[in-house]
């Protein structure tokens, strides 16, 4: 994917991406998401601008997350996020720990 495109990603992509360069739970990374969403970090996270390890992984997992999202996809699993409409509500009891989407 080149440079440009990496602006194109999906929200869904993103969230992919997350829990590919992350484990859940990630304090630094949720609050990011929070103060800025989720492209205003992916944004923050592409410039270099965090732990440098995690903006290592975070360049390898926007690369891999749009495949990973279209084979889950062909397979019949859903990726659902806080868009949906299934998205269950009882997650914002979570606070900045809730799941960024569920297979």
């Amino acid at each position: 994917m080149a440079s440009g495109r990496m602006s194109e990603l999906t929200d869904p992509q993103l969230r992919v991406a997350v829990t590919l360069a992350t484990m859940p739970g990630d304090e630094r990374v949720h609050r990011d998401i929070s103060e800025l969403g989720m492209r205003g970090a992916h944004d923050k996270w592409l410039a270099g601008d965090g732990p440098k390890v995690f903006c290592q992984n975070w360049k390898r997992a926007i690369h891999q997350a749009p495949e990973v999202l279209a084979n889950g996809l062909r397979r019949g699993f859903r990726f659902v996020t806080p868009a949906d409409d299934e998205w269950s509500e009882s997650f914002a009891a979570l606070d900045d720990l809730a799941p960024l989407g569920l297979w």
